[in-house]
């Protein structure tokens, strides 16, 4: 258990985690409430055993940017307010979470007012209902954005066949999709 590990530590400015929790399994708010951090350099992070990433960057003020990419996700259940209060967080890669097992998400990207984009395409959501999530995110933007958001790609992966059809009208139902991006990655 790492969990309030760095919490609250206002004066904490950057961090590089050179420390390796791979036998850690909570990461509840390890870094929340850091409000003065601008960079966490989490590149030598293993997170394989990790199941709980709840409010993990909650109220990081002036964080900007975050590469989660080496994150391994694979055991995730809980990432509730995970990023909510971040609301200098521009940059944030996503893509290669395995959300598989993930059960909660509530507020993950509340206040994330400056968050210009987010790649919510490998998201399963056979256990967790992302379209409240986008709901949400679709109001914020409406109160920071006059009119907002005045675009809205939905980005699917080609692969999926008549599955896409199917989460292109579930997205239709919640925000007004104003362009579908399709990918296929061959390797």
């Amino acid at each position: 258990d790492m969990s309030l590990m760095f919490n609250q530590c206002n004066s904490l400015i950057d961090l590089k985690a050179k420390f390796n929790p791979k036998e850690v399994n909570d990461l509840y708010k390890i870094f929340g409430g850091c409000t003065y951090i601008t960079n966490i350099d989490l590149s030598d992070f293993n997170t394989s055993k990790v199941t709980d990433m709840c409010s993990m960057f909650q109220g990081d003020t002036n964080l900007k940017s975050l590469d989660l990419t080496n994150f391994d996700t694979h055991k995730i259940q809980y990432m509730y307010s995970m990023f909510e209060g971040c609301n200098n967080l521009f940059s944030l890669d996503t893509t290669k979470f395995d959300t598989s097992e993930l059960q909660t998400t509530g507020n993950m990207f509340k206040d994330c007012i400056a968050l210009k984009s987010i790649d919510l395409s490998k998201f399963k959501t056979n256990k967790v209902n992302l379209m409240s999530e986008l709901e949400k995110m679709n109001k914020v933007i409406g109160k920071v954005i006059e009119g907002g958001p005045h675009e809205t790609l939905l980005v699917i992966d080609a692969t999926t066949g008549q599955n896409g059809i199917s989460q292109a009208k579930e997205f239709k139902n919640i925000t007004n999709i104003t362009g579908i991006v399709l990918t296929k990655l061959d390797l």
